[in-house]
């Protein structure tokens, strides 16, 4: 299951005309905000409902003179985003248009490809400009209507494979359990009781074995720990955590896939990455990162939950309802 982003980016020096538009809004529409000081030009806003509404930007848009900038992922699978100048969409993209298995017309797929240069003002040389123009050029592994690199489509359907066990593994409740209490090593002394408890109650469902893990005094670490060792049962990682060659079922060069195995001991750490263009949340942060965007992947939801290690000036964020 993938991750879940959405925040809006409004280009201004100062935060507190914002801060009105948003107190507006949220009490006419009842939503919830985490609102962030200014940081490089940019003041980043985060909705509730995991920023997966784009009408939340629209009214945001509609109030403030300012660029706004809407920025989403759903489930790791698609990016998108909604630029608003004085008030009006100015620029949109949707990385696949037909993900929910609607119909999108031809017309349709080019209003949503995106503009690249409609961000020249907002980059300060050429080459970010390039990367700009390679992520919303770049094409999906599961859109049909694209031609893809062979190489490219084998690597991301083993990766769609690896998603899918995944996926299978947190939503058997028995399979957690039992992965848990035979790794025990990976739990906190809280929660290794906790576990038992769950085996001896035979839990049947993911909301409860989600309240399990919810319990552990460290759950970011715990998920952490929890995701490599499973795939290393499964025979995808190496015990130094970075991924087998063999199984791309590509043949691959050491040199030029920066790893390399002598005796067991990886001389040069770099793991192998997904395919460029096969995990959205990649795409949208290299995007955020070239626009000079902080905090962007990351969602209301994320913060309340206490995920803010990596949030740049987290301290002065302050939260509007």
């Amino acid at each position: 299951m993938g991750g879940f982003y959405g925040s809006i980016h409004v280009r201004a020096d100062s935060n507190q005309l914002i801060k009105v538009a948003l107190e507006k809004i949220a009490k006419k529409k009842r939503h919830k905000f985490y609102l962030s000081p200014p940081i490089n030009g940019w003041v980043g806003i985060f909705p509730d409902g995991y920023g997966q509404d784009e009408r939340v930007s629209k009214h945001i848009a509609k109030q403030l003179d300012y660029d706004v900038l809407h920025l989403m992922v759903h489930d790791d699978d698609i990016f998108c985003y909604w630029y608003y100048r004085n008030g009006t969409l100015f620029d949109v993209y949707n990385s696949r248009p037909d993900y929910f298995g609607n119909f999108v017309s031809r017309k349709k797929r080019e209003k949503l490809k995106g503009s690249p240069e409609v961000f020249k003002d907002l980059v300060d040389n050429q080459n970010k400009m390039d990367e700009i123009f390679k992520i919303l050029s770049a094409p999906s592994a599961f859109n049909k209507n694209v031609q893809v690199d062979p190489k490219f489509m084998e690597k991301a359907k083993r990766f769609e494979e690896i998603s899918k066990k995944i996926q299978k593994f947190f939503y058997d409740p028995n399979a957690i359990a039992k992965f848990l209490s035979e790794n025990p090593h990976l739990l906190d002394e809280k929660t290794k009781s906790l576990v038992q408890e769950a085996k001896n109650k035979c839990l049947k469902s993911p909301k409860e074995i989600k309240k399990l893990i919810t319990k552990s005094e460290n759950l970011r670490d715990l998920i952490g720990k929890i995701v490599p060792a499973f795939l290393k049962t499964q025979g995808f990682l190496n015990e130094t955590g970075t991924w087998k060659e063999d199984m791309f079922e590509i043949p691959l060069n050491p040199t030029d896939n920066k790893i390399k195995a002598k005796e067991d001991v990886i001389d040069k750490v770099e793991p192998l990455q997904p395919p460029p263009g096969l995990f959205a949340g990649d795409s949208m942060n290299k995007f955020a990162e070239l626009l000079g965007i902080p905090n962007a992947v990351t969602s209301y939801e994320y913060l309340a939950g206490g995920e803010t290690v990596n949030i740049l000036e987290w301290d002065r964020f302050v939260e509007v309802s």
